[in-house]
């Protein structure tokens, strides 16, 4: 059999043995160039996928700090919100009530852990697994949802 593929007088049947060296170096040449080419546009799409994660986390990183630096900056805005909540909950019970049910889960377990239980916000924290910062956020966002719903400043 072998000798029949060396043969040069055999080649009508079968290719010969240097044609068929040459067509697998070329598919396996080909095979290579296709898979490279694959695997390059495989992981740039990786990679622009990876970059635009991180750039939109870098943008809720920065609006949660500039929310929480928005907080400190105004400390009266939670003195009045809480004087307001607590004439609302003295004088028309239900409707506090009623307006801390709406509010979305993440604020609520805020608001209530830090303004009815008295939990800190790094407690908070340790609590929910969140940082400091974002406890903060959620509570400045809860009292500025319950006194839109309230009917006070916003």
């Amino acid at each position: 059999m072998l000798e029949s593929w060396l043969d040069p007088s055999a080649t009508g049947r079968l290719w010969s043995l240097g044609s068929w060296v040459r067509q697998t170096l070329l598919g396996i040449w080909f095979y290579a160039v296709f898979a490279g080419l694959s695997h390059t546009v495989q992981t740039r799409q990786r990679l622009h996928e990876k970059e635009t994660l991180a750039a939109r986390a870098e943008a809720l990183a920065s609006a949660a700090r500039l929310e929480a630096l928005r907080a400190r900056l105004n400390p009266h805005f939670l003195f009045n919100a809480l004087h307001t909540l607590s004439a609302v909950v003295k004088f028309r019970p239900a409707l506090a009530e009623s307006a801390i049910d709406a509010l979305p889960d993440a604020l609520r377990v805020v608001f209530v852990l830090r303004e009815v239980e008295g939990y800190s916000h790094a407690e908070i924290g340790e609590l929910l697994e969140i940082t400091t910062n974002a406890s903060e956020v959620r509570l400045h966002r809860a009292i500025r949802a319950l006194r839109r719903t309230l009917g006070g400043d916003s």
